[in-house]
């Protein structure tokens, strides 16, 4: 298994952290219980030896970036301790902060951690799990660090000796449809693009751009919201009675916040594309399962005419019909072929084709919350958005029945002020439903 060359879509997402972006992928949970260094770094060396896209590294080439199998270090952690004293939301906002705009050192190895840890008597922790793009998505990376968990339950020993992972180093190609394989698939996923670019041009509203920078210099923003476990369950109620989704209403909530912060005196309307993520794994063949690393995420494009008067039940029932059309058309694969291109675009042309609005939504988790000694109070995942300039990005996870909205923007594009104007809106507008 020497290797493989990376597609189109994971090489875009290698070409931007060689220049200095970042699309990392973070996973953020909250442990209660006492926790062991040692064993956990001895978790660590386990879960590498199970994973051979964690035993390998990206190279460049003759004919593109190639994940090479073999070589990786040891996946790079560091602790830091949380006191009192040294404000731990402070230390734990900082680490987020510093881990979603560092480039991962591909090369090398595609998964670094921090574990913010507590002395004794403490016992309150903090891990953070980020992985390269290319090789994951938001649901890979959190079953990853699930896995850590489970694994330091286990209370491996000192130095593990395992044999060498003989699994495949899976790509998105492996969850394609078979009629989208071959020259036929290469065919149709073509002769989307069309249809795409023309809907695409017909909805070019967007945030305006509050300060242009090369992506060398752009940084991911973002903020952290929360629904309860009685606000969430109320909201998955609300939307099934107005025959919608939640990722419906998640896309609708942003849609008429944009749409009554930018139609002004003088606009009536906003033509305005929305991206929604979907997962593959079961969608392709053969199934995958989210336990195998992997980029199985495309995404569907809804388009949208809206008023400072659209109801967000109206648009939230035009998403949910346009993402059923698309899912029954396999735009999700289509699109898959396309995206590397468009991330590549922000090199050539920045800022033309990204959308202003993107939901990736990873339902609710039914992961177990303990693990040995240590309980899983919370965990959710948040891509980097420091490249797509003028873009909001929302991650949403469920767990325990409480719902995480992170929002991420590039900055400095998107002004803190108005990220946090922008997030505060929706979250009152999902409130106002969820009562």
């Amino acid at each position: 298994m020497p290797g493989r060359f990376l597609t189109p879509t994971e090489s875009a997402t290698e070409v931007l952290t060689r220049q200095q972006g970042t699309l990392n992928i973070l996973t953020i949970s909250c442990l209660r219980g006492s926790l062991d260094r040692q064993r956990f770094q001895n978790a660590l060396t386990v879960l590498q030896a199970q994973h051979p896209h964690l035993q390998s590294r990206i190279l460049p080439g003759l004919g593109g970036y190639c994940l090479r199998y073999g070589g990786a270090s040891p996946i790079p952690w560091r602790i830091i301790p949380l006191t009192e004293e040294t404000q731990p939301q402070a230390q734990l906002d900082a680490a987020i902060d510093h881990e979603l705009n560092t480039p991962i050192a591909s090369q090398t190895c595609l998964m670094r951690c921090v574990l913010l840890w507590s002395p004794p008597p403490g016992n309150l922790h903090y891990l953070l799990t980020t992985i390269h793009h290319g090789i994951a998505d938001g649901l890979s990376a959190i079953y990853l660090q699930q896995a850590i968990l489970t694994i330091y339950a286990q209370r491996p020993s000192p130095a593990p000796t395992l044999p060498r992972s003989t699994a495949r180093l899976y790509s998105t190609a492996d969850c394609l449809p078979s009629e989208l394989c071959g020259i036929s698939g290469i065919v149709k996923t073509l002769s989307y693009f069309p249809q795409f670019l023309t809907q695409r041009l017909q909805h070019l509203d967007r945030f305006p751009t509050q300060q242009w920078v090369p992506v060398s210099e752009r940084r991911c923003g973002w903020l952290r919201k929360t629904l309860s476990p009685t606000q969430t369950q109320a909201l998955v109620q609300q939307s099934r009675q107005e025959q919608t989704t939640m990722q419906g209403v998640l896309c609708a909530a942003l849609l008429q916040t944009m749409a009554k912060q930018l139609i002004h005196t003088g606009k009536t309307s906003l033509g305005v594309a929305c991206s929604s993520f979907v997962d593959l794994r079961k969608r392709g063949e053969p199934h995958r399962v989210p336990s195998e690393l992997g980029m199985f995420a495309g995404f569907i494009p809804s388009f949208h005419h809206l008023t400072r008067d659209s109801d967000i039940w109206a648009i939230a029932r035009d998403v949910h019909q346009q993402l059923r059309q698309g899912l029954a058309q396999q735009v999700m694969f289509k699109t898959l072929g396309m995206s590397g291109w468009v991330i590549e675009q922000e090199l050539y042309s920045p800022d033309q084709l990204n959308f202003p609005l993107n939901v990736t939504n990873v339902g609710q988790l039914n992961l177990p919350s303990q693990y040995g000694e240590l309980e899983l109070e919370d965990i959710a995942f948040l891509p980097s958005n420091s490249i797509l300039s003028g873009s909001i990005l929302v991650a949403v996870t469920t767990y325990r029945d409480r719902m995480v909205l992170y929002f991420a923007a590039s900055m400095p594009s998107i002004q803190p002020a108005s990220l946090a104007n922008f997030s505060q809106q929706v979250m009152q507008t999902l409130q106002m439903y969820s009562a």
